[in-house]
């Protein structure tokens, strides 16, 4: 649209967008019912319970361990990636700052402000359903803003939002459908404001219809330059758009505006041309079904033993008891009428053990052998040899980390920042910020260091440790081989990835200080070797009769 439509004209255009998105997401939609029949049971419209048999095995859990290896690597990601009782993020000033020592201060206590109100937030508990969300159906999100002075956030549940990309690939637009009583939508959005219809319900004086429930089209996107004018501040004006729509009617009942997206959405994986991702879950889908079946089958035979099918004679007077220390009657006339049990026997051992190796299969692909690693507190591994068996596993799961990290967490902290420093929660920022902002951006870089961040920078130490050993072969037949490598900067690296606190590392300007003083100190040591060892000259030469001269004279 080359310019702003009408308010009738936006409802419209709303709700038709958000019934092509729904479009587009038919065959995601489809995916994640079915994964969630498996790994989250809850969040089925279909799921069931059952005692197992052979008639209704299909359709029905029977094995959980998909289920909990979701809950162990949605637990495993946020004690490793945002843990809230670790320090697992530093900003840090933007490129143009990164040397200006007041700007690295006010960032670092604006960092701490940050953490403060995150903790004092929902934001931990809120997340977990994001990281549960993004193991079974690939794809999660929640919502963030300053609600009476504090920090809140809300996830949004897969499968009951829809999303759509820019030309990048970054997800810019967020659509969902919700449902609000006619009392709700009258205190959300104030009476006017609502359509003629529900506006009749709310009127009606017995109050019966107060507590109907109606849809509304919840949509966040970018506000098209022609819709705003960016010399206003009104929220009308404001660069990201904040559409309701009265689903029916199509009505635009709410028109509302932020500085920055409000929402923010995470893909475990994406496939080339899809919006939306793909999780571990979707995966090993065939596993899962093949274990559900498999535990459906032996929980069916082990039945079977206990209780088998039994042939009984039709003139028999009682049903035979099999239950433990029961009594079958038989006709003393007739002891060949004996009940025979129609049970053959059979293995199930075999089956024991394929059902634990698909299960173990399961759990490798939700990651939790790598997170089983991080926790181990029986061996008491230090950390540098838990990343050396973690290794395998951290290549393939930085990716996951990596996406998590830079659509999710970069722009939801960079919010954060944005809520708390035009709340004036921060103290005030030095000159140097003032000026550099008048032209650029003074959001703040993350700098990461939970567990798993270390760990791929403790490969890239252990590179190190490689090389060094490597050296140490070379060094007898080539001495100039070390000086390839700058020694100073991997033990600083190595430091770090071990999580050595910054306040034990001395910065350049300190080292060199210390080794200023070490070479002062040799210096001298040299110079008094040197004097010692001429004085012991000179009182050698006296002892043969000579008289040494120091300086540019003579002798005899």
């Amino acid at each position: 649209m080359s310019e702003k439509p009408s308010r009738e004209e936006l409802g419209r255009w709303v709700v038709d967008r958000y019934d092509k998105m729904k479009a587009d997401a038919t065959d995601w939609l489809n995916i994640i019912d079915e994964v969630a029949k498996y790994v989250a049971p809850q969040k089925s419209d279909i799921m069931s319970w059952v005692s197992p048999d052979l008639r209704s095995i299909s359709g029905n859990l029977y094995d959980d361990t998909a289920v909990k290896a979701n809950d162990v690597l949605a637990a495993g990601s946020m004690a490793n990636m945002t843990p809230i009782n670790e320090i697992w993020y530093t900003g840090v000033p933007p490129a143009g700052l990164a040397d200006n020592e007041e700007a690295v201060q006010w960032y670092a206590k604006c960092s701490e402000i940050m953490r403060q109100e995150m903790a004092r937030s929902n934001f931990y508990t809120e997340s977990l359903g994001v990281l549960q969300d993004r193991g079974w159906a690939g794809t999660s999100a929640m919502y963030s803003e300053l609600h009476n002075g504090s920090l809140w956030f809300k996830h949004f549940e897969a499968g009951h939002f829809l999303i759509d990309e820019d030309d990048r690939g970054v997800v810019d637009t967020v659509a969902r459908c919700i449902k609000f009583t006619h009392r709700q939508a009258e205190q959300k959005f104030g009476r006017d404001a609502l359509s003629s219809k529900v506006r009749e319900a709310l009127d009606d004086p017995s109050g019966k219809k107060w507590d109907d429930t109606h849809e509304y089209v919840h949509m966040v996107m970018p506000r098209p330059s022609a819709w705003r004018d960016e010399k206003k501040l009104d929220k009308e004006n404001k660069p990201v758009a904040d559409f309701y729509v009265d689903k029916d009617d199509k009505w635009l009942v709410s028109e509302g505006g932020f500085e920055e997206m409000p929402i923010f959405v995470t893909r475990w994986e994406k496939m080339r041309g899809e919006r939306y991702g793909i999780s571990p879950a979707m995966k090993c889908m065939p596993t899962i079904r093949e274990t559900n079946f498999l535990s459906a089958c032996l929980s069916a035979g082990i039945e079977k033993a206990v209780f088998p099918p039994t042939a009984v004679y039709d003139n028999m007077e009682e049903s035979p008891d099999l239950s433990p220390n029961g009594l079958v009657v038989l006709d003393s006339n007739r002891p060949d009428l004996i009940p025979k049990s129609l049970y053959a026997g059979g293995q199930v051992q075999w089956g024991a053990d394929l059902l634990a190796s698909k299960q173990e299969s399961i759990r490798a692909t939700f990651f939790n052998d790598m997170f089983q690693v991080f926790t181990d507190s029986t061996k008491r591994m230090a950390t540098f040899e838990a990343m050396q068996l973690a290794d395998e596993k951290l290549v393939l799961f930085h990716p996951a980390q990596a996406r998590y990290y830079g659509e999710f967490i970069d722009p939801l902290l960079r919010r954060v920042f944005a809520l708390l420093l035009r709340a004036k929660r921060f103290p005030e920022p030095p000159a140097v910020v003032f000026q550099f902002a008048e032209n650029n951006n003074v959001e703040p870089q993350m700098a990461y260091q939970s567990k798993i961040s270390l760990a791929v920078q403790a490969m890239q130490t252990r590179s190190s440790f490689q090389v060094l050993n490597m050296l140490a072969a070379i060094a007898p037949y080539d001495a100039t081989a070390a000086d390839q490598f700058d020694f100073v900067d991997m033990a600083r690296k190595a430091a770090r990835s071990f999580n050595l606190a910054d306040s034990s590392i001395r910065t350049p300007e300190e080292a060199q200080t210390v080794a200023d003083a070490r070479m002062q100190a040799m210096q001298q040591q040299n110079a008094l070797a040197m004097a010692s060892e001429a004085a012991s000259a000179a009182k050698d030469a006296r002892a043969a009769g000579l008289n040494l001269a120091v300086g540019g004279g003579g002798g005899q």
